[in-house]
């Protein structure tokens, strides 16, 4: 679990704003898309903001 997911999304803006893109396209990528394109990480935080 992201223990601080705001620092997490200072210190990855380019995922913030692939977040606005895909909140923008109201779209959700593949589970194995995303570990391809920034990792595990990226996935936690998509299930953060899924809760």
């Amino acid at each position: 679990m992201i223990e601080n997911p705001k620092l997490f999304l200072e210190e990855f803006e380019e995922l913030e704003e692939v977040l606005q893109m895909l909140d923008a396209r109201n779209s959700e990528l593949e589970p194995v898309l995303v570990d391809e394109v920034a990792g595990s990480e990226y996935k936690m935080l998509l299930d953060w903001l899924a809760d």
